[in-house]
């Protein structure tokens, strides 16, 4: 086997020579790329936990390999990577790697490429350094990834109205990755033609989808330009260009206070309840959206954050167990609140069907039974 034939088993990219090859030393036949390996994108029964060997080609000598035997230990005491072990040995591959020699004419240009890689893998260590636990003792977001939350807000509030307006909060939704299936307002939000019934629609799917957490915002009443003006004909406005016109521009419907507006608090309460119920889905995406925004600076000091990759080790490991035990509480409060109705409902609407039942039975008169089992004649209405 050359060493052309080894693939990254999440994102199936090949890794020559010149690339760093992470290997797990618990998964038989399992490498990744330096990218998935610091976003800790894996696949199979592979486990950011497993330990893992990092494959470097020394240039200079390219038939020797540099392998740093690395050993994680996030479940001993915190979320972060240790290096308890490492070690940097000079011997010929192994009989898997295959490696051949480089040419002295690509020799500098595959330095280069190498020495990319291996930076790209072994400074995860500063990127975590850098951003540090996302979440802080007190279960709120820490004061870096607070800024960085407000970095974001500023940028798709476009008009630096305090609020997202809906167009521009599933803007946000979809620089982080989602599709329409998963968040069905893009649909209309991405549509320039959408009717203004769309738009209501949209409105009130968020409106819920916003009470739901509860988030922070506040409602506001939807405006609509107003449609072009008629037309004249030789100086007057005819009836038929009215009827038309009334046609293809009919009258926007009002819903009063029907337009949700998401606050900056509102967006960093959406962030924080990711961190704490699904921080593996929050790493991803706000990995996603960072990739898709142009460098964001930091509020505070109004340079660019240092870095906009995320390592998933700054995210929790594991979803919060107070935060689910609550939300399981609010979730069976939910679905009582939700029996209690059904059931008032389902008692009212037979008392209203008993009720119609003995007005018939008035109405018609005839005869009946009394509690002592006497019959007796009623007269009908």
């Amino acid at each position: 086997m050359s060493d052309k034939d080894y693939t990254c088993d999440t994102c199936s990219t090949a890794l020559p020579s010149d690339r760093a090859r992470v290997h797990c030393r618990i998964c038989p036949d399992y490498d990744l790329c330096a990218d998935c390996h610091v976003i800790e994108s894996v696949s199979g029964t592979h486990s950011v936990e497993h330990d893992y060997e990092v494959y470097i080609r020394d240039m200079d000598r390219p038939a020797l390999v540099k392998a740093k035997s690395i050993v994680t230990s996030r479940s001993l005491d915190s979320n972060s990577k240790v290096l308890e072990a490492t070690k940097t040995s000079e011997e010929p591959p192994l009989a898997p790697l295959g490696v051949p020699s480089a040419s002295p004419a690509s020799g500098a240009s595959a330095r280069e490429s190498a020495s990319a890689s291996a930076g790209t893998c072994l400074d995860v260590a500063a990127s975590e350094a850098y951003w540090g636990q996302l979440l802080a003792p007190t279960k709120t977001p820490s004061p870096i990834f607070s800024r960085l939350i407000t970095a974001v807000f500023a940028h798709f509030d476009a008009v630096s109205a305090g609020v997202l307006q809906p167009s521009e909060f599933c803007a946000l939704m979809f620089a982080s990755g989602y599709t329409v299936e998963q968040f069905p307002p893009l649909k209309v939000s991405t549509n320039d033609s959408a009717s203004p019934a769309d738009l209501h629609d949209m409105d009130a799917w968020l409106a819920n989808w916003i009470q739901s957490f509860p988030l922070d915002h506040r409602m506001a009443t939807r405006e609509f330009p107003p449609p072009p003006p008629i037309e004249p004909v030789n100086g007057r406005i005819r009836m038929r260009d009215q009827l038309l016109h009334a046609l293809m521009y009919p009258e926007a419907p009002i819903v009063p206070n029907g337009q949700p507006l998401l606050s900056r608090l509102g967006l960093e309460q959406y962030f924080l309840h990711l961190l704490l119920h699904d921080p593996g889905s929050l790493s991803s995406r706000v990995n996603h959206l960072l990739g898709a925004l142009p460098r964001l600076s930091d509020p505070e000091t109004s340079l660019p954050f240092e870095t906009q990759l995320i390592p998933r080790s700054c995210f929790p490991l594991l979803a919060d167990p107070e935060a689910e035990e609550k939300k399981r509480m609010l979730e069976r409060h939910r679905m009582d609140e939700e029996q209690r109705l059904r059931e008032a409902r389902l008692q009212a609407e037979h008392h209203s069907n008993m009720m119609i039942m003995q007005a018939m039975r008035n109405a018609a008169g005839g005869w009946r039974i009394d509690r002592d089992g006497n019959r007796y004649y009623e007269e009908g209405y």
